[in-house]
């Protein structure tokens, strides 16, 4: 089985998790039993991070059903050569683990880099549709993504702080997870005004970056549309003649909109 295809049924697998209505257990005995190099831990330089995801939902899973859990365990240590007496990792654990391997990922020369990113992000995705609302905006957004903003800002060079790649990984991320998981009024304060406007603060010249954050916000500005178009407002200021024809056509349809529903 050659390493894309492997990375295609690993996708399949994080679809079936993501759905929530499949029994992802039963499908994941299944898949391995055909390829089980799929969730191996052997024979590659790293183990994936769709198999740390899948080894800590699976203790959700099975959390009230030892019996069930340590044969499942069992099945996987036989076939993919699970280590089932290694301590798992939090979900907290997780996530930085996961952030920092996108990280390094995305400050090396591999050659896979847009695939395995692609797997890390969607590990990460994974976790968070699981950990619910609630978790996920405690510490996703108000601490992950925070914590990235004052870093970027306080950012001296392409090796000192997060990567522009990063960056951009982060607020796709973002954007998915917030589709399924909608802020608080207090976490969406937190992330407009620590995330957000130190984003805009910084002009960081870099086009990509600055439209992939100005698309995420026109994506939350009906949440809270004085404060969004505020800080689109500033951003626009300062980037005269920038703004993207398709970002611009965005801006546009979000003020439209929110004029015929009277809150601008």
């Amino acid at each position: 089985m050659f390493s894309g295809d492997i990375e295609q049924v690993r996708v399949l697998m994080y679809n079936i998790a993501w759905c929530g209505y499949l029994d992802t257990p039963t499908l994941l005995l299944a898949i391995v039993g055909v390829w089980p190099d799929v969730m191996s831990t052997t024979g590659h330089k790293k183990k994936s991070s769709v198999i740390f995801v899948f080894e800590y939902l699976l203790s959700v899973v099975y959390k009230d059903d030892n019996e069930t859990y340590l044969k499942v365990s069992h099945v996987l240590q036989r076939i993919c050569h699970w280590d089932i007496q290694k301590k798992k990792y939090t979900p907290e654990e997780l996530l930085k683990y996961l952030h920092k391997q996108l990280d390094e990922l995305l400050k090396s020369s591999s050659k896979r880099k847009d695939d395995l990113s692609f797997e890390l992000m969607k590990a990460m995705e994974l976790l968070l549709a699981h950990q619910g609302a609630a978790w996920t905006e405690e510490h996703f957004c108000k601490r992950l993504l925070v914590s990235v903003a004052s870093k970027w800002l306080h950012r001296g060079g392409e090796d000192n702080g997060p990567t522009p790649q990063l960056v951009i990984c982060l607020f796709r991320l973002f954007r998915s997870v917030v589709a399924i998981h909608p802020l608080t009024s207090n976490g969406l304060g937190v992330v407009l005004s620590q995330v957000f406007a130190k984003f805009i603060t910084r002009n960081s010249a870099l086009m990509n970056v600055e439209t992939s954050y100005i698309d995420t916000l026109l994506e939350i500005t009906p949440q809270n549309p004085e404060r969004c178009l505020e800080l689109l407002k500033k951003w626009k200021d300062n980037n005269k003649g920038k703004m993207p024809n398709q970002t611009f056509s965005k801006l546009l349809q979000i003020q439209t909109l929110l004029s015929k529903q009277g809150t601008t």
